[in-house]
């Protein structure tokens, strides 16, 4: 997601230890955790909302195309059979 190395955690944990200090640090990281589980959480959701749509706006064209076939088969006369 954000491609980062060992070094670049190392050196934010170290920077957010500094500024937030030892005893706010574990909230800190289970907040910050449960932020980040929401936001892919509803990234999700919006993502199967969409791609639901869309299929059903899919499906619907097809039962269209299927229909304008079968009334252009019903508006055909039938061929001539001679025995």
């Amino acid at each position: 997601m954000f491609n980062l190395g060992l070094w670049e955690i190392f050196l934010l944990a170290a920077i957010a230890l500094i500024v937030v200090g030892p005893e706010k640090l574990p909230k800190l990281a289970r907040d910050v955790a449960r932020f980040i589980n929401d936001v892919k959480r509803t990234t999700n959701t919006i993502t199967q909302d969409i791609t639901k749509a869309i299929d059903e706006e899919n499906f619907q064209k097809k039962i269209k195309k299927i229909e304008s076939k079968e009334d252009s088969y019903e508006e055909r006369e039938p061929p001539d059979i001679q025995g």
